[in-house]
């Protein structure tokens, strides 16, 4: 893990740039704070915060397209006659797809709720069948999975999102 600078090193730092590079890295640490902060305030456990921070880490590096991926947090969606809530839902908006959208729905399964009795199991087995009826990809991460490698349960899901975009759209350019 890298090392992070101290406070003092970075405000030196800042404070040797240019007037307009120092407003403009304002502006980006504020939209950002702001972005993450209402992610990590719909994240209903602590798992889902961990996953928040890292799936908003993991696509943040796609920031010229950022507007292109969306990330969503408590996502409500609509499947038969139920409504269904996804701790997260990353799609592809830079057109307006509809169902033809790809949509990835990403899971953060504590072992306190999930698949502790048969009736929760067979519930949400049935849950993924609607979503996946309705053309969303569901990954599931177990709360231990999350614990121990946040980045790499993200990378995973933002792959699988990337890899899906790749296979409806073979030109588009989301990933040059």
């Amino acid at each position: 893990m890298k090392e992070a600078k101290p406070f003092a090193e970075w405000v030196s730092f800042y404070s040797s740039l240019d007037e307009r590079a120092i407003e403009l890295v304002g502006t980006f640490i504020e939209e950002s704070t702001n972005d993450l902060t209402q992610l990590l305030s719909l994240s209903a456990s602590p798992i889902e915060q961990v996953m928040a921070i890292a799936l908003y880490d993991v696509i943040s590096h796609y920031n010229e397209r950022r507007s292109l991926i969306k990330l969503e947090a408590q996502a409500e969606i609509k499947a038969e006659s139920s409504t269904y809530k996804a701790d997260f839902l990353i799609q592809y908006g830079l057109y307006d797809h509809g169902d033809d959208a790809v949509k990835i729905i990403v899971e953060c399964d504590g072992h306190q709720y999930h698949e502790k009795t048969k009736e929760q199991a067979q519930k949400d087995k049935k849950r993924d069948r609607a979503l996946q009826y309705l053309g969303y990809i569901v990954l599931h991460y177990t709360g231990s999975e999350i614990w121990r490698y946040p980045k790499k349960c993200a990378m995973e899901a933002f792959f699988t999102f990337l890899k899906a975009v790749q296979n409806k759209w073979p030109t588009d350019h989301l990933l040059d």
